[in-house]
């Protein structure tokens, strides 16, 4: 595929989409001067009850409000979707979707594996999340921005469940903002059963925060047991976080190729790498 470069609405399968998309790729570039960019499509906004599933993006993705690895901007489920690539936009940025809107959207079984920047609203999956589901995913790589930055979600208004963040989450030299934290910067919705890594999250001065972010640079929030957990590197590779994921679901989902160093959790639904014991 070829890179594309232009302003508005943007995707490197379809810029605004109104019907379901499946089994779709983008390996180009993408550099928007305009809002709602995204690696499959920019924009979703129509009513109904289509989804975005199995599609994945290799390519690096540029824009400004609402930019993300799948979609810019959706109201409609993703499910089955990856990005490997780095996400960069100013404000409501993710790995997967920059924002997700309606009660009967989720974001499933979903992950980002490359960097995702920007200024406010930055997420490893979402960056903001308006009323979905967020539900059995991860992301490994750094977020960077300015304020309300989560390893998951920058900022969450409904739900994320059984989901996990190994990423750097940063704030900005230049920022004075806090709502910055492993699972999610800000949080007025519920959590349940996140992991991230132990001081993965940290503010521009250097203070370290837990799962949900403060609007402050220099305290950090309590976990919620629970909600947010803090595990060692020790406690990722050896098998523990993937068993534990894999405990909150009925069929195969969560599994674990080794136990070595730099091994992490993966969706797969394949038996021979699900973790039996401990």
């Amino acid at each position: 595929m070829g890179n594309i470069t232009g302003g508005g609405v943007i995707g490197g399968i379809a810029g605004g989409s109104y019907d379901a998309i499946e089994d779709c790729y983008n390996t180009g570039d993408i550099n928007s001067s305009g809002d709602c960019a995204g690696g499959i499509f920019g924009e979703n906004t129509s009513s109904g009850s289509e989804t975005i599933t199995n599609c994945y993006n290799k390519g690096v993705i540029t824009g400004k409000y609402y930019t993300g690895g799948i979609a810019g901007n959706s109201v409609h489920s993703i499910i089955n979707c990856y990005n490997i690539n780095a996400i960069s936009g100013t404000n409501y940025t993710g790995g997967i979707v920059g924002n997700i809107s309606g009660s009967s959207s989720k974001i499933e079984k979903c992950y980002s594996t490359a960097s995702t920047s920007g200024g406010t609203y930055v997420g490893g999956v979402a960056g903001y999340n308006n009323g979905a589901t967020v539900n059995n995913c991860y992301n490994i790589a750094d977020v960077k921005g300015r304020a309300k930055l989560g390893g998951v979600v920058g900022e969450n208004t409904a739900t994320i469940t059984n989901s996990y963040n190994i990423g750097s989450v940063t704030g900005r030299s230049s920022s004075i903002e806090g709502y910055i934290g492993g699972i999610t910067g800000k949080n007025t919705g519920t959590i349940a059963g996140c992991y991230y890594l132990e001081n993965c999250a940290v503010t521009y001065n250097g203070t370290v925060q837990n799962g949900v972010g403060l609007n402050s640079v220099s305290t950090s929030a309590t976990d919620v047991a629970g909600q947010t957990i803090s595990v060692t590197s020790g406690q990722i590779t050896s098998g523990e976080v993937a068993h534990a994921l894999q405990n909150a679901n009925t069929e195969m989902t969560w599994g674990q190729v080794s136990n070595m160093p730099g091994a992490y959790p993966i969706l797969t639904d394949k038996e021979v790498y699900k973790v039996v014991t401990v």
